[in-house]
């Protein structure tokens, strides 16, 4: 890489890091693994300065690069996670003890609106703390599945409080 191509990447990777951030900040869940991202795609870029250079959107490249990085990150995380199970994925599903009458009351309610199923994976991410990639493994689904049914169900429970709001409280 000469000096003009290395100006230029400096440059762009300064007014762009903080746009790099947001956009992997949410992916990767953590500011150090999002920095580490970003810092991968520009030692990408270095590596192909005429790549880059040539782009219609060298930004474009460069954030492109840095997402792709992020999900190969992802990638590598949940394949060192496959390695080892949760003990809760282990042990068998059984409802926590200490809930009451209400609680089971408010679980039957849930339930009418969204399947067991759903409803189970929507607890364990959302109440018992379980990471989407465990819970992902735990039902046999990709992470993606994963993410997105927890959303639908989130947004079935929302939309039925919404319209019924006497039956949940």
């Amino acid at each position: 890489m000469n000096e003009e191509q290395g100006k230029f990447l400096e440059e762009l990777y300064h007014a762009n890091f903080k746009r790099m951030l947001l956009e992997l900040y949410p992916i990767l869940k953590d500011m150090p693994s999002a920095q580490v991202a970003i810092q991968e795609a520009a030692r990408i870029a270095c590596q192909k300065p005429e790549e880059m250079m040539s782009s219609p959107n060298p930004a474009g490249w460069l954030r492109k690069t840095a997402g792709l990085v992020a999900k190969n990150m992802l990638r590598e995380q949940a394949r060192q996670k496959r390695t080892f199970l949760p003990l809760e994925v282990l042990l068998p599903e059984s409802e926590p003890s200490e809930w009451d009458d209400s609680d089971r009351e408010l679980v039957q309610l849930c339930l009418d609106v969204v399947s067991e199923e759903d409803f189970t994976l929507f607890r364990r991410v959302t109440l018992d703390g379980w990471a989407y990639v465990d819970a992902a493994k735990a039902a046999g689904i990709s992470l993606w599945a994963c993410y997105k049914r927890v959303e639908r169900t989130q947004k079935k429970l929302r939309r039925a409080i919404e319209e019924h709001p006497e039956r949940f409280f």
